[in-house]
């Protein structure tokens, strides 16, 4: 008895290189055809020549919108006429605005700019959108994504708003410059919680990348001065490294500012030395070159 075969034609909407998802259905869009039972080798014609799809560059996976939106990015970045208008306009709806120029209110404005700059560098507004997100970069062949809790701190520049937000602690008005002593550090807490969230979207072969001024100035401070970070934060360091851990995933110091990347190393030396044993790399560091 002949063996049944199932075939299914590919469409045009469907990338060279990517898996089949169901071969049950048939496109009559094109005329290419593979079979379920054989090898699934795939051919493109450049220039009047058969090339088989396992010959094409890399990027031919890439969707041809993120292609466009990195090189629109890229040219805007590196030429000066480009750049300097492009951080005026940026300035702008950076700070909050009224009726059409806000980017909350006027949603074209804000899908301009989703879809552009946020797409680009931003994995997701909430975690639906940062696993769709990740499931598409593994999707094109990628075996892990690095995905980080992005706050971070600049600080020679807080504000009052920052304090306000509970980023910043208050300051003891009677000694200049003095952090008062709290029981929890707001900051802290809040750069805890939003790293465990960001841990439970990441899985085996994916990388958590660590920002420790994201928890505020108390550590900031501590890092600048290459003195102990808060206990606090050092409790909130083993709950995100064990739950890390725990999903199998690797943990990336990230580099930041200058003036507190020696502090910052110190750190990363440390977990490095309690967590990477037993032959086992977890723990690795960003090294920054000035």
């Amino acid at each position: 008895m002949a063996t049944k075969m199932r075939w299914q034609k590919i469409g045009a909407s469907q990338r060279v290189g990517h898996p089949v998802r169901n071969l049950n259905r048939v496109n009559r869009a094109s005329n290419s055809f593979i079979s379920s039972n054989k090898p699934r080798v795939r051919f493109t014609t450049t220039g009047g020549k058969a090339v088989s799809a396992n010959k094409l560059p890399p990027h031919a996976l890439l969707p041809d919108l993120m292609l466009w939106r990195s090189l629109l990015i890229a040219t805007v970045s590196t030429h000066r006429f480009l750049l300097g208008p492009a951080l005026s306009i940026l300035s702008f709806f950076s700070k909050p605005r009224k009726g059409l120029l806000s980017l909350q209110d006027n949603l074209l404005l804000r899908k301009i700019f989703k879809g552009t700059l946020y797409n680009h560098f931003c994995a997701g507004e909430n975690s639906q959108e940062v696993k769709a997100t990740i499931n598409n970069i593994k999707h094109m062949g990628f075996r892990g994504v690095i995905l980080t809790y992005a706050a971070e701190v600049v600080v020679d520049k807080t504000s009052e708003e920052d304090i306000a937000n509970g980023v910043v602690q208050s300051k003891d008005e009677t000694t200049p410059g003095t952090l008062l002593e709290h029981p929890q550090d707001q900051g802290i807490e809040e750069w805890r919680k939003g790293v465990l969230k960001t841990v439970g979207m990441i899985g085996e072969g994916d990388y958590l990348a660590l920002k420790f001024t994201g928890a505020g100035p108390a550590v900031s401070s501590a890092l600048e001065a290459q003195k102990p970070i808060p206990e606090q934060m050092i409790e909130a360091l083993e709950d995100v490294c064990n739950a890390a851990v725990k999903r199998k995933a690797r943990i990336l110091v990230d580099a930041e500012q200058h003036y507190i990347q020696t502090g910052i190393d110190l750190v990363a030396m440390e977990l490095m030395q309690n967590i990477n044993r037993n032959g086992q790399a977890i723990v690795f560091k960003h090294i920054k070159h000035i």
